[in-house]
């Protein structure tokens, strides 16, 4: 008669064990953020100033624009931003790069004619490591990115100086190599869809060359040389980027 009754007691616990194993096996794996290449596209910088000739910039007696130096806001431009990032154990990989690309014109109608134009490209490559904690549908991350940047800045004044055609040009090319820490989150549509968003905070080490260029349309030889040439060097650090979205493929 016990065991009759022990009998099934004893198969409905082995069975009973045999679920809640399988159950906490399946609670181990996550649903998602459990693929191992990840490729995302998006735009950093969107609440930065795109147009920064205003407050940077001033004009000379005659007329042409003057590059200032510090430049200031030049560097803090909306940019494009394409990243790949391969899963290992509880991080992933992380490569990036940045382009940013800004150019424009403004002509003064007075007798002078004064034309003035400017153009900005600047570009970043980062690398470096993230960990991950998944609560859901939500990835939260944090790492450290080693990173190098250049910049391309150029203005050119073109104007008339009694009544000879002169022009001006002042460039600055500037490198940087920085580190980055970073935190930043994911939120998952669908396991291979996510949209996110991170901060860093900058640390970089800067060189850089302003090249200033005037050439006199006036017949007789100019009485000096307008031509001029600094270097520059220095350390900057900042928060950023000024607002930051992407949009990511989990494969």
């Amino acid at each position: 008669m016990l065991k009759k009754f022990y009998l099934p007691v004893i198969v409905f616990l082995i069975a009973l064990i045999t679920s809640l194993t399988a159950i906490s096996q399946d609670a181990e794996k996550p649903e998602f953020n459990n693929k191992k290449v990840q490729i995302n596209i998006g735009v950093a910088d969107i609440f930065a100033k795109n147009y920064w000739w205003y407050s940077v910039y001033f004009t000379d007696e005659y007329g042409n624009l003057v590059l200032q130096y510090p430049f200031g806001e030049i560097f803090r431009q909306p940019n494009i931003v394409a990243g790949f990032k391969y899963q290992l154990g509880s991080g992933a990989l992380r490569f990036g790069a940045n382009l940013s690309y800004n150019s424009g014109s403004l002509e003064d109608d007075n007798p002078r004619e004064t034309k003035n134009s400017y153009s900005y490209l600047g570009t970043k490559l980062n690398l470096g490591y993230e960990w991950h904690s998944t609560f859901g549908r939500v990835n939260v991350f944090y790492g450290v990115d080693g990173s190098f940047g250049y910049t391309n800045n150029e203005i050119r004044s073109e104007y008339m100086n009694y009544d000879y055609p002169s022009e001006s040009t002042s460039t600055l090319k500037e490198s940087a190599i920085g580190i980055n820490p970073l935190v930043g989150v994911n939120f998952f549509i669908t396991p291979a869809l996510s949209i996110g968003t991170e901060l860093k905070f900058t640390a970089e080490y800067t060189t850089g060359k302003l090249t200033s260029e005037f050439i006199d349309g006036a017949p007789q030889p100019p009485v000096y040389d307008r031509n001029e040439e600094q270097k520059s060097n220095g350390f900057r650090a900042y928060f950023g980027p000024l607002g930051f979205i992407s949009l990511n493929i989990h494969l």
